[in-house]
């Protein structure tokens, strides 16, 4: 056992995200990998100024990222 991460501290609180657009490919993928495969389940808020539509046109955002976090307010 390692040092825990971020959402099993959060274990079933929140996890907010501030600038996600800014979020590297490796810090993306990481993402990915903990909602899919994660066993705790923490409530994620994520925050943004910039379009992630487009982010994900250009290819700097994960499109399998996205749907994962997106919904309208």
């Amino acid at each position: 056992m390692g040092t825990p991460g971020l959402f099993e501290l959060a274990a079933e609180g929140t996890v907010y995200l501030d600038s996600v657009h800014a979020l590297t490919m490796p810090c993306q993928q990481k993402l990915l990998k903990a909602l899919r495969e994660g066993e705790v389940a923490p409530r994620i808020i994520s925050s943004t100024t910039i379009d992630m539509k487009s982010l994900v046109e250009k290819g700097v955002f994960r499109g399998s990222v996205f749907p994962l976090e997106c919904c309208e307010p």
